[in-house]
């Protein structure tokens, strides 16, 4: 799936978990174990319902990534400038 011009490709809940780095690798982990606790534990009874939920670019200690908001926003306040976004008119899936 393409999304609007410089904002990235966009992510389906059918594409594989993975990551290559501790941040991804961790949110993928977390979703094989619900995964394998649903199977384990329950099978294929439909009589109950397990979901996970995952926060996006949820601000931690070190993250001053050079593309996140928090910490782009950050930056421009400690040097007294104005605060901008680098792609207004984008829309989170």
């Amino acid at each position: 799936m393409l999304c609007p011009a410089g904002v990235g490709p966009a992510f389906s809940e059918s594409d594989p978990l993975g990551g290559n780095d501790p941040y991804s690798a961790s949110k993928a982990a977390a979703e094989l174990a619900v995964a394998a606790y649903r199977q384990t534990y329950f099978g294929g009874d439909a009589a109950c319902s397990i979901a996970t939920a995952r926060a996006g670019n949820a601000l931690g200690g070190g993250d001053w990534s050079g593309h996140r908001l928090m910490p782009n926003s950050m930056r421009a306040l400690v040097a007294g400038e104005p605060i901008r976004l680098a792609q207004p008119h984008a829309v989170r899936p």
